[in-house]
């Protein structure tokens, strides 16, 4: 077997021709471009997709929010910031990290990984329905798509 050569990766690629070396070439960059289209480009077209819908679902809460009236409530919730705050988070599936009621009639709260959406309606419902009023509220995002949390301080609406 002496008469054989060993030839290696670069002696076979000089044994293509021109045609076969163009062909390798274009199927490199077929391959290349299949890639670039469907491993990026239509994962970030999709993502910007399922962003725009949920700005889109946000500024129509925005919107129905504000057609409704604003009126206090007819007759203000007698009962206790703590127990109101409580049991209307817990109606809505929001989750409370802390909630402090430094002086009567006025209370501050951290929600943690809360719906926007969920919670904007629950701050209108809050106004609506139990006469109280937001005097701060700070929302940060979360890492996860349309989660927030946030740090609220609320008092009783004034007649």
């Amino acid at each position: 077997m002496r008469g054989v050569a060993h030839w290696g990766h670069k002696e076979r690629l000089g044994l293509l021709t021109g045609r076969e070396r163009l062909l390798l070439a274009a199927g490199a960059m077929a391959v290349g471009g299949a890639v670039l289209v469907f491993g990026i480009w239509q994962p970030l077209l999709a993502q910007q997709k399922a962003q725009m819908t949920r700005l889109q679902r946000y500024e129509r809460t925005l919107a129905a929010l504000a057609q409704m009236p604003r009126s206090v409530a007819t007759q203000a919730d007698p009962r206790p910031m703590a127990a109101i705050l409580t049991q209307t988070t817990a109606a809505q599936n929001l989750t409370i990290l802390r909630l402090d009621t430094p002086k009567d009639g006025a209370a501050t709260l951290t929600l943690q990984d809360a719906s926007f959406e969920t919670l904007i309606l629950w701050i209108d419902g809050l106004d609506r329905d139990n006469g109280l009023v937001f005097t701060s509220a700070t929302i940060r995002r979360t890492d996860a798509p349309g989660i927030v949390s946030a740090d609220l301080s609320v008092q009783r609406a004034t007649p």
